[in-house]
This record gives C-alpha cells, sequence and structure tokens, in this order.
C-alpha cells in the first residue's frame, strides 16, 4: 500500500502523509486500508492493541489515524482518548453509533473528527485528507452541542450512581431481577419473602431512584451497564432519555 495522501493546505504547498487504520477487529482496518487505497490514499491497517507500543517506530508522515469502532461498549470513549493521548496525529473515529452525546465525548478528549461509517469510501478518504489539512468537518457550534450533551450526560450518570449506591442488597437484589425480565410472583418465590415484601421493595427501590415506574427502575440499571444511554442527535438542543 504506497500511494500517497496529498492535502492541499489552504496559503501554503500540498503535503504528503498517510494514514494508520485501527479497529478492535483487525481484518475490518484492513478491508477499510484496502478501500482507502483504492481512493488514492495511503492508509496501513494496525492492530488497536499494537497502536501503542509501535508509536516509537511510527512514520513521521503518519498525520491521521482512523480508529473503527461502534462505540457501544462501556470505556469506549476512555479506550479512543488513550489513543489520543500517545498517539502524535490527529485521530478521526469511523463509527456507525448515531450523533449523540457519545460524540461529544470523543470530541471532549480531543478526537478531531467524527464520521459516519453510513458515508462512502469516497467521502471517508475526502474527509481524512481535510483533516490531515486541518479543515474541519462539523460546524463548530455543533461541536459544541454535543459536548455539552455529553457534559450533562456525565452528571445525570454520576446521580444515577449516587443513587444506586443507597439502595440495600436485598432492593439492589430485586431490581436485577427486574431487569433480567421478572415479575413480582416470581420474585417472591426466588428469594423467599411474601408478595407484599416485593412490593414494598420496588416502592422504596423507586422512591431512591426518582422513579415512578417499575420500566424507569429498570431502564436505570440498563443504562448504568451500558445496554442503554440517552439518545441525542443534531440539531436539538437537549438530552432525550429513552
Amino acid at each position: 500500500m504506497t500511494s500517497r495522501i496529498v492535502a492541499a493546505v489552504r496559503g501554503g504547498p500540498a503535503r504528503v502523509g498517510t494514514a494508520w487504520v485501527l479497529s478492535r477487529h483487525l481484518l475490518v482496518a484492513q478491508a477499510v486500508a484496502f478501500a482507502l487505497e483504492h481512493q488514492r490514499e495511503t492508509a496501513h491497517a494496525v492492530p488497536w492493541g499494537e497502536a501503542r507500543s509501535r508509536r516509537d517506530e511510527m512514520d513521521p508522515r503518519v498525520d491521521v489515524v482512523v480508529v473503527i469502532d461502534d462505540l457501544d461498549t462501556p470505556g469506549a470513549v476512555e479506550d479512543i482518548a488513550g489513543l489520543v493521548r500517545d498517539l502524535p496525529a490527529r485521530v478521526v473515529v469511523l463509527t456507525a453509533h448515531p450523533a449523540t452525546h457519545v460524540w461529544g465525548g470523543l470530541f471532549d478528549v480531543g478526537v478531531a473528527e467524527v464520521i459516519s461509517s453510513t458515508d462512502s469510501l469516497r467521502s471517508l478518504a475526502d474527509a481524512v485528507t481535510k483533516v490531515a489539512a486541518g479543515v474541519p468537518l462539523m460546524a463548530d457550534a455543533d461541536r459544541e452541542v454535543l459536548r455539552d450533551c455529553w457534559t450533562q450526560t456525565q452528571a445525570e450518570e454520576e446521580e444515577l450512581i449516587k443513587r444506586l449506591s443507597m439502595l440495600s442488597p436485598r432492593e439492589r437484589r430485586v431490581l436485577e431481577l427486574l431487569a433480567n425480565g421478572q415479575r413480582v410472583a416470581s420474585i417472591e418465590t426466588e428469594l423467599g419473602v411474601s408478595q407484599s415484601t416485593v412490593r414494598s421493595q420496588v416502592k422504596s427501590l423507586r422512591r431512591k431512584l426518582g422513579v415512578d415506574s417499575q420500566l424507569g427502575a429498570v431502564a436505570v440499571l440498563h443504562r448504568m451497564r451500558g445496554n442503554a444511554s440517552p439518545q441525542y442527535a443534531l440539531p436539538g438542543q437537549r438530552c432525550a432519555v429513552d
């Protein structure tokens, strides 16, 4: 893979660069790198786990790192933040995740751009060239909206963690059983207590979590497990929790 990215910098000469492509699945990185080559862009697939250790041998012409990630696992933003800190190149994230608060988290940790994987390969290649040249792809105002949403979401989740910590061990167990799809009657049998006791515990945990239904309580637990999250999309100005 030896073709070149030629990024024309406004007001200056063209420069030559290359890109690393990272994914948790090497075959995916290789496929995207190969496709970029066909768009006349240099791209080298690098195993995710080796990216940091190979920093010292990184070609100085590498000016963009394309990270492919679905952003659907807890800690995804933190993992990418580590790459931003450790790699001396602009990081671009290619993802199928919609433009929600998570994009704001990526911008907050220093990611240069986030690109939807629904875009064409030509669009991705153009984006890589622009990022290499320092040309922004998203309006500053939209970035700030997403970053503000991330900050709001983080504050909400800290509050939910605090509320979950207020549950007694038995209330936490009841909540976990509800989240697993069990009804009050089956929880009564499993825990060996009366149905009225289970209902009392459900009422107590709902009060502590600040929700008005069992579904709301279950949603809190799913959210903190990373199975659900606030949904947010431009151009809205607020986060809406499902």
